[in-house]
């Protein structure tokens, strides 16, 4: 049992939690079942452990110390100042902050160096260095405080009182006692509603079901008993019965608790993170290559000057001043290079999107998941609670036979339009119910004969309580407008006997005798059998049937329909009328199908058929029951005599051996038994409940399609991106849903969890294309699942309610969590959580970040064109001017290059989503973060400023003479004037043509800005321009704050006043950015492609066509059919498919709809694959698992997904082992 040696329990936590993760009954009896393990930790499970004595706080000290206690270690939120330094390690924060100091340090020393005190220049050089890091400290602020803001909110939505109550049993004593103090080796007590504190064994119970749904995807709920499963795990819910448990494990050790601590790991960079990392370290060792070369190429020009006799001051103060002035230059080149204002629009683009997703009922807890929605090419969805409500409902059904109804609509008025069925084929007929008669009998079974009620909920709200099914038939009372209390608590009505759910016979009973004066409709008293269940076992309990004219929803069969209510013999074609043509239906619909039917008796016929026939069938079962009692002990002692075990199957062969004979002799007299114990016997229910009856009504009922996820789906699809749908749910039911999602499409592959983790890597990858629908699928099998799709490099996006699907949730890309249904830890393994629990709203979520993507790519358009045209501007300029000076001076450049910028990006990157961006398809991981078309662009415009700006310095005086005549006649800017009377005049025509240069450089950024709305090649740059307020506003800021620096920026911006002729060349040239966009957008992207990088090869759409791969068909298929032969079978069972889904006529599957097929985890059942093929699997390829090899040959830029495929395979030897794979 391993090393024990400090340990008084026997058995270590690791090796008591291993009972339930996964559940394994080998182990448990190993360790020698409930008796074994009770004994292990010292405590009787009939008193538990003792009661908590005032004077010994701490008297479980021991106890915890081997198990722990049931609380998880907190998880420490990062402060603010924490959240900063993390935003500050970002690659491009790292480069700016570089580029600030270098440029604060040039600028002080520019200001206040030596030689300083004689500049008249203004001391504003550091102004640029110091605009950096306001930039950056604005950038890590804004991010942080939004991602600690929406952590905050994060927590505000997810708290609710921890330290709840339990009852557990302390020295034989029922206590309540916190959460908190729950110890291994407690016993606790269950009822409906309580939702479970940690792991255990069962004990002792009736009839107790628990919903594991949250913990496994088991939607269907877990009968707990100990010739079934006996384990409970913590994070389910009790959904009906009583009954007590014995725990194993607690805090850390719990599913529960481990599963939460897995959740605890770092994120990983975004795409999009990954890209601008990337860009960033180009620009730099871009920027870094020309300011070098600029720096040797004006030493060598000022080298040249001194040789040839240009230079008058020699002096090694002049050289040096020299040298620093040319490196200062250098460095502005970096400066200029680094796009500054690249994180601060990313960071405005996200804040502003997730304030709007907030609204849109996103609640996004990582700020960067928004952008990574948007690249999305995958959604892997939880059917249970995500896809569907997670309540199960009546949808349709019928009364009477021939009376249906189908839809909310119809339900709502189903009462009243049986109370319009009135008349009788035989008025005298007492058995013969009208429309109101057969409606007070229905209600009357649905409220009475039933276990569950409305009560509070664990978030406070009221809803039924109970078993789904039973739950489902209180909401179609209640959809009625009828409360079923008035039936319950409704004195004419008293409860005799009531006859649990039984899963052998698969429905439940309860006996009434009704007081006809009470209730108003004569005088004695009458009893009533009430049975409700699976419709088949129903229907062969029956012997007559209920008919009412047709009406309503319309179910046609093969019998005609009365004129007037009736009852009639159920004869073999009205059995198969209701087989064939309502029950089966239900059933390809993948509906739960339930009957309801009761057995009148009048008191007088009852009494002495208690006392008659139903007492001697009982007699007769107690008798049997004593002599099989007998033969068991007689069993026990030979075993014993033989030194046999004494275990069920060797008792078993014993009791073979022992006639009735041998032990009749012992058989004790049997007393008369009292009313009570007549009829709470099961022979009393087979006599009284299980013939005889009548047959009223049939339902249909479903864990219904939210709505609004059809229209999802489809918009997922035309945005190229796939939604896979992942259940616990089995192959037939989860495909019946798919279908009605809109996810299963013809060609698409539904399979099975034990299969598909069963496939190669070739294989998996082959088929993960067209895997539509993985049924049947543990957390395991998901992880693996979503892994892959990263491996491959897919942005997959996980969306998932339940504690189970937390694993995945935090592998994937994007997780997104349910707010109201979600568990804690679904919540806490998301990045985005949906507030209102709805599908659709993924579609805005994927909308909102395709608009960050593209805000991002907007300002990047812009900023780049921005930088390279500053840059190349700079750059030559410098060399070619006489006094080397730049025609854009350093205040000039913090102006275009920090404010415009920083205006720009809040102007672009509030730019609202519009439809179309769903109609192209996500992009790739490894696409390049600048398309051809923004290239295109860039390029065009960039080529365009620099002429024109190249043009206006250089020519501008030989163009406007009038204005520029003794800049003309001394050389232009490339000289250094007369240096006589007319150099003042020369250097004021300068400093205009600069100003004009200036000016009309911020004018092609201005109008250039509306050109960079779009990134696409469609012309129209102004649709809905008018409906962003930001953008407007900001353009006229800018426009208005230039004629400002113009006019009166004086010594500051080297400007001076322009007169109306030159402010109308300035806007013309910058005018005619716009009509150019349009040329540039006209030029096939192809003329560009050819001098650019080559985007990635985009991979091939899937062909649904092509046939199924035949390492998934059937075995036995393979000896009679080819894969073209079981393409084309498969693809006229989707047809039926559709037909079915379509006209609701005609066969979709060909299994009835009960229970579940098998348990995700139970690995009972054969696993199967379907495209619409459902033979089960006799084969399968050596399990990727099982091959003990390594992930080889990754996919390139694949984004860490090496480590989540890594993660993906923790679980599958675990998995393979519970499903006996090994």
């Amino acid at each position: 049992m391993g090393d024990n040696t400090n340990n008084p329990y026997k058995f270590t936590a690791q090796q008591l939690s291993e009972l339930v993760d996964p559940k394994n009954p080998e182990l448990l009896e190993k360790y020698g079942g409930l008796k074994g393990i009770a004994e292990a930790l010292k405590v009787d499970v009939n008193k538990g452990l003792p009661q908590v004595k005032a004077d010994e706080p701490n008297q479980f000290a021991e106890r915890e110390a081997v198990f722990g206690r049931n609380v998880l270690p907190e998880t420490k939120s990062k402060s603010l100042l924490e959240l900063m330094w993390i935003a500050l390690h970002d690659r491009i924060m790292i480069i700016l902050s570089i580029a600030a100091i270098v440029s604060l340090s040039i600028g002080l020393y520019e200001d206040f160096g030596p030689g300083s005190e004689e500049s008249d220049e203004p001391k504003v050089h550091w102004i640029e260095g110091v605009a950096i890091l306001i930039s950056v400290f604005i950038v890590i602020t804004a991010g942080s405080v939004n991602d600690y803001q929406k952590e905050k909110q994060f927590r505000a939505l997810n708290a609710k009182k921890d330290d709840r109550k339990v009852k557990a049993l302390r020295g034989g004593e029922s206590v309540m006692i916190s959460v908190f103090d729950v110890q291994v080796g407690d016993v606790l007590l269950l009822e409906p509603g309580d939702m479970l504190c940690a792991d255990g064994i069962f004990i002792q119970g009736h009839n107790l079901k628990c919903d594991e749904s949250a913990a496994t995807g088991e939607s269907d709920t877990i009968e707990k008993a100990q010739d079934k499963d006996q384990f409970i795990l913590s994070g389910s819910k009790v959904t009906e019965g009583v009954g007590s448990f014995l725990v194993t494990a607690v805090g850390t050790n719990s599913f529960h608790g481990k599963t939460m601590m897995s959740l605890r790991t770092e994120d990983e960079d975004t795409p999009l993170q990954v890209k601008l990392n990337a860009l960033a370290e180009k620009i730099a060792v871009i920027g870094t290559a020309a300011a070098v070369l600029m720096f040797c190429i004006l030493i060598i020009k000022y080298i040249i000057q001194i040789c040839t006799g240009k230079v008058e001051d020699k002096s090694f103060a002049a050289v040096l001043s020299e040298i620093v002035k040319i490196f200062i230059s250098a460095i502005t080149v970096v400066v200029v290079a680094v796009p500054e204002g690249l994180p601060l629009a990313v960071t405005l683009a996200l804040a502003f999107a997730t304030t709007r997703m907030l609204k849109d009922n996103n609640l996004v807890r990582v700020l960067n998941a928004c952008e990574t929605m948007g690249g999305a090419t995958t959604v892997c969805s939880d059917k249970t609670g995500t896809l569907t409500q997670n309540k199960m409902t009546v949808v349709k059904g019928v009364a009477g036979r021939y009376f249906g109804f189908e839809g909310p609509e119809q339900i709502k008025k189903l009462a009243d339009d049986l109370k319009n069925i009135t008349g009788k084929t035989d008025p005298a007929n007492k058995e013969i119910k009208d429309g109101a008669e057969l409606l007070d009998v229905l209600i009357e079974g649905i409220s009475i004969n039933s276990t569950a009620f409305e009560g509070e909920t664990d978030d406070g709200k009221i809803d039924f309580i109970g078993s789904k099914s039973e739950t489902a038939l209180l909401g179609m009372t209640k959809a009625m407008g009828i409360d079923y209390r008035t039936y319950r608590e409704n004195p004419c009505y008293k409860v005799v006997q009531i006859y649990p759910f039984s899963s052998a016979k698969k429905s439940m009973a309860t006996l009434i005798k009704v007081d006809r004066a009470a209730k108003g409709t004569g005088s004695g008293s009458f009893y009533r059998m009430h049975v409700k269940g699976a419709s088949e076992i129903v229907l062969r309990y029956s012997t007559k049937a209920l008919l009412l004219p047709e009406g309503g929803f319309k179910f046609a069969g093969k019998t005609k329909a009365p004129e007037l209510p009736t009852i009639v013999p159920l004869s073999k074609n009205l059995a198969e009328d209701y087989n064939n043509n309502v029950i089966e239906r239900f059933a390809n619909e993948s509906l739960r199908t339930f009957s309801l039917a009761y057995r009148d008796f009048e008191e007088e016929e009852f009494e002495a058929y208690l006392h008659g026939e139903v007492k001697e069938k009982v007699m007769e079962a107690i008798r049997k029951e004593e002599i099989e009692k007998l033969k068991r002990e007689m069993a026990e002692r030979k075993a014993l005599e033989k030194g046999v075990a004494i275990e069920e199957d060797n008792l078993a062969e014993i009791m073979k051996e022992i006639t009735d004979e041998q032990v009749i002799e012992d058989l004790p007299e049997i007393p008369e038994p009292t009313d009570e114990e007549i009829l709470s016997h099961n022979a009393a229910l087979t006599e009284i409940g299980n013939r005889d009856l009548t047959f009223m009504s049939l339902v249909g009922i479903e864990d219904p399609v939210r709505p609004g996820v059809p229209e999802a789906v489809a918009t997922c699809r035309n945005a190229g991106v796939v939604v896979r749908m992942v259940t616990g749910d089995n192959i037939n039911t989860a495909r019946a849903i798919a279908a009605k999602c809109g996810i299963y499409t013809q060609g698409g592959i539904v399979m099975e969890g034990p299969r598909f983790r069963t496939l190669t890597e070739e294989q998996m990858d082959e088929i993960l294309p067209r895997l539509q629908v993985l049924a049947r699928s543990s957390p395991t099998d998901k992880q693996i699942l979503v892994g892959r799709l990263k491996y491959l490099g897919e942005t997959v996006a996980v969306t998932g309610d339940g504690t189970n699907d937390g694993p995945a949730l935090k592998m994937a890309d994007v997780g997104f969590s349910m707010g109201i249904a979600g568990t804690e830890v679904a919540k806490e393994a998301s990045s985005i959580i949906l507030m209102d629990d709805n599908f659709s709203s993924i579609v805005k979520a994927l909308l909102w970040g395709r608009s960050v993507n593209d805000s991002v790519k907007k300002f990047l358009q812009f900023q780049l064109t921005v930088n390279i045209t500053a840059v190349v501007v700079t750059f030559i300029s410098a060399i070619f001017d006489g006094d080397n000076g730049s025609a854009l001076t350093a205040v000039q450049l913090l102006w275009v290059n920090l404010i415009m910028d920083t205006l720009a990006a809040l102007a672009l990157a509030t730019e609202k989503p519009t439809q179309d961006m769903l109609l192209r398809p996500p992009q790739n991981k490894r696409s390049p973060l600048i398309t051809h078309s923004m290239w295109k662009m860039i390029i065009g415009e960039a080529l365009f400023q620099i002429i024109v700006n190249f043009a206006l310095l250089f020519a501008g005086p030989y163009i406007f003479s009038n204005w520029f005549g003794v800049l003309k006649d001394n050389g232009g800017v490339l000289n250094k004037g007369p240096q006589n009377n007319l150099q003042g005049e020369f250097e004021d025509q300068k400093t205009i043509l600069k100003t004009m240069v200036f000016n009309t450089f911020v004018f092609l950024q201005i109008f250039n800005e509306i050109n960079c709305r779009r990134i696409d090649n469609r012309l129209n740059v102004f649709t809905g321009i008018l409906k962003n307020a930001y953008f407007i506003s900001i353009f006229i800021f800018i426009a208005a704050a230039q004629v400002i620096i113009v006019f009166f920026g004086g010594s500051a911006f080297k400007t001076t006043p322009l007169n109306l002729g030159q402010w109308a060349i300035c806007i013309l040239l910058g005018f005619f950015s716009l009509p150019l966009g349009m040329v540039i957008r006209l030029i096939p992207d192809s003329t560009f492609a050819a001098c650019l990088p080559k985007n990635p090869v985009e991979s091939e759409p899937v062909d649904f066509s092509k046939p199924i791969p035949d390492f998934i068909s059937p075995e036995k298929r393979n000896n009679t059919l080819d894969s073209t032969e079981r393409h084309i079978n498969a693809q006229i069972k989707w047809d039926q498919t559709l037909s079915a889904l379509g006209s609701k006529e005609g066969l979709l599957f060909n299994f009835i709809h009960g229970g579940r097929s098998g348990r995700a985890m139970s690995g009972t059942i054969s696993p199967r694959v379907q495209t619409t093929i459902s033979d089960d699997m006799h084969t399968a390829p050596k399990s990727f698992a099982e091959s003990g090899r390594a992930m080889t040959a990754p996919a390139p830029n694949a984004f860490n997904a090496k480590q989540a495929w890594k993660m993906a395979m923790i679980g599958v030897e675990r998995q393979r082992k519970e499903n006996n794979e090994v």
